[in-house]
């Protein structure tokens, strides 16, 4: 419910940019628009291949192993990887940038604690109270 919220707002316009490091996939499937979503460490929903780059769904590869293959490959023959950030790999830099750009405005939104304090807006409360309540509030119902 709370990621369908985070959806519901940035399809109304009133969420600009979500960046994540979530790699589950759970915000794509939740509707979020892809083109106001960083998965800055990659999300586990893709593979990449490691020879020349080319990107595809996970399903791809997973048909694949499925199938009995153990490395499934990409077909310019390189192996496909979860089109996650590796130990040891840098962030996108591109996604860095567009990140970066767009964070004038920031919210922390965890009911956990954070180290981190520059924000314009934190909320500690459950996000699944929390985030419908704030979609109900600034998105007229249709």
């Amino acid at each position: 419910m709370s990621l369908t919220a985070l959806a519901d707002l940035a399809r109304a316009g009133r969420i600009e940019l979500l960046v994540t490091q979530n790699v589950d996939g759970l915000h794509e499937r939740a509707g979020m628009p892809p083109d106001r979503l960083i998965t800055i460490h990659g999300s586990d929903a893709a593979v990449v291949c490691l020879a020349c780059g080319a990107r595809a769904e996970r399903a791809v590869a997973q048909q694949a192993w499925e199938r009995g293959v153990a490395v499934p490959c990409c077909p310019c023959g390189g192996p496909w990887k979860p089109a996650t950030i590796s130990f040891g790999q840098p962030l996108v830099a591109a996604d860095l940038e567009r990140a970066f750009a767009a964070a004038a405005v920031t919210a922390i939104l965890t009911a956990s604690e954070t180290p981190f304090a520059a924000a314009t807006f934190r909320l500690h409360e459950p996000v699944e109270r929390t985030l419908p309540a704030l979609r109900d509030h600034l998105v007229p119902a249709a």
